[in-house]
């Protein structure tokens, strides 16, 4: 388990939190919300998985697409 990885993904969680609660508009929760949700994403991964960064990386992306 990598801390700083972990560090990373828990501040953007408490980011998306905070949007999720306070935020109550028409581009941050729907746009920023959304591309913020990536990066959590890719370092959720990085925290619990040992793989190659651009991998786990191209990855993400992959599947940010398809869920998009």
């Amino acid at each position: 388990m990598s801390l700083r990885y972990a560090a990373h993904a828990l501040a953007l969680f408490l980011v998306e939190v905070a949007i999720a609660l306070w935020v109550h508009d028409d581009f941050v929760r729907p746009y920023v919300g959304d591309v913020l949700v990536v990066p959590l994403v890719y370092f959720g991964v990085m925290t619990v998985h040992r793989g190659r960064p651009l991998r786990v990386l191209a990855g993400v992306f992959v599947f940010a697409c398809i869920v998009e």
